[in-house]
């Protein structure tokens, strides 16, 4: 893996970290019925942020592409967390059914 310097390397790696550390925070008070929607967005959002770090600072093609599409997954995973979570923090839990998931 051939590695070159990019200026967006730590904001990208700060925001995984702050993400990640959220969700290790969270995972610790998981008896709340709001933190199983909640640990899914810190989750996927620290895949999305860590993805973007390791693609701005890779310069090997193949490496690029295949961290690119791990990022793809935590970048489109982010906005159905989202409404899953505005969803248990409004009280509309009941329509996040299995089907609707």
């Amino acid at each position: 893996m051939i590695l070159q310097y990019s200026p967006w390397f730590v904001p990208f790696l700060v925001s995984a970290l702050v993400t990640g550390a959220l969700a290790i925070a969270r995972w610790r008070r998981r008896a709340s019925p709001v933190v199983p929607p909640f640990l899914v967005l810190t989750v996927t959002m620290t895949v999305w942020s860590l993805g973007d770090a390791l693609e701005v600072v890779t310069a090997d093609l193949p490496m690029h592409a295949a961290i690119n599409a791990l990022s793809y997954v935590g970048m489109e995973a982010v906005p159905p967390a989202f409404l899953f979570l505005a969803l248990y923090c409004t009280g509309h839990e009941h329509l996040a059914t299995r089907r609707n998931v």
